[in-house]
């Protein structure tokens, strides 16, 4: 993003919880104490704790980077990671609630993805950027 649209962004910090606060919030969220964690689990704990991040689809993105075992549950080492892929989706979320304005149908159109990247500094074509993209041709994308 261009240091003139930077303002636009709804950019999001948090402070990461140290060591021993993460153990804290994991035991607390681990309730049944199997050791792992749900994304229900993640969801509740989300919402009261810093709720400017609950939003599910930033929460379930977060989620499933952290899932590395791919079984559907986040152990405490796992957790470590959760925070930082939260900001992270938060923040690509704000520009791209900036980018998709025109239907709000949570998709990009070719005409929405050429504005944006007037904020975005790219030295690539914007329009074979949106081709590799929209990978099934149909014009707009998630």
């Amino acid at each position: 993003v261009r240091p003139e649209n930077i303002f636009k962004l709804k950019t999001q910090k948090i402070k990461f919880p140290d060591e021993e606060e993460m153990d804290k919030i994991f035991r607390d969220m681990d309730s049944n104490n199997t050791k792992n964690i749900s994304l229900a689990e993640i969801d509740k704990t989300v919402m009261i704790l810093y709720p400017d991040f609950h939003k599910k689809s930033t929460l379930s993105a977060a989620y499933k980077c952290c899932d590395t075992l791919s079984d559907g549950l986040i152990n405490r080492k796992e957790f470590d990671f959760f925070f930082h892929y939260l900001v992270y989706y938060n923040n690509l979320w704000s520009l791209f609630s900036l980018i998709e304005n025109k239907e709000c149908d949570g998709r990009i159109t070719r005409d929405e993805f050429i504005k944006a990247s007037k904020l975005i500094d790219s030295s690539k074509d914007p329009n074979d950027l949106f081709n590799a993209i929209d990978m099934d041709g149909s014009g707009r994308f998630l």
